[in-house]
């Protein structure tokens, strides 16, 4: 009966092992979404047009923390990083009030690597929903704001859509929704 109990106990902690083992393991990840780039702010109402985003890289699972992408991004064939970057690809974790997207580029004509802020971007856990904040770099550094940023959200048509998604994914941050 003990020895029933013992290899009944090594199996049950085998297969715990075994399920952590590929719970945190890397998982490929690629998903292109089609949604919409626009101007926040009544004033920009015109200011929309479609755009394809595609994620391309893989999620981790954390045991005690949030979920990580790495990998890079296509805003429309851009690459984000771009060839010339210090990094293979960017990292933000999945997680509910959004991460930021940064990433590493040497130029040619320097010695020394420039940081680039990209922006913030919000993810539903079941990895269906985006939307990015589009920061405007300047030399002082970039800004965003929620009265005229950028934005990517996906899956929309239109704005009204992007506004109705972004409002959601943001919301644990937006003091007021976006208009």
């Amino acid at each position: 009966m003990r020895k029933k109990g013992l290899w009944t106990a090594m199996i049950l902690v085998t297969a715990v092992l075994l399920f952590t083992l590929w719970y945190i393991y890397p998982k490929p990840y690629t998903h292109t979404f089609e949604g919409v780039r626009y101007q926040l702010g009544s004033e920009n109402m015109g200011m929309e047009e479609p755009v394809t985003i595609k994620l391309d890289g893989e999620i981790q699972n954390r045991l005690f923390g949030n979920r990580t992408f790495r990998g890079t991004i296509l805003i429309d064939g851009q690459n984000i990083p771009p060839e010339n970057a210090g990094e293979v690809g960017i990292q933000f974790d999945i997680k509910d009030r959004g991460d930021g997207v940064k990433y590493t580029v040497i130029k040619e004509d320097e010695n020394y690597p420039s940081l680039y802020f990209l922006g913030t971007i919000f993810l539903n856990q079941q990895l269906g929903e985006l939307a990015l904040t589009i920061h405007d770099q300047r030399e002082s550094g970039s800004r965003w704001s929620s009265k005229d940023g950028m934005m990517i959200t996906a899956p929309a048509g239109n704005r009204s859509e992007a506004l109705s998604t972004a409002n959601k994914l943001m919301s644990e941050i937006l003091q007021q929704p976006l208009e």
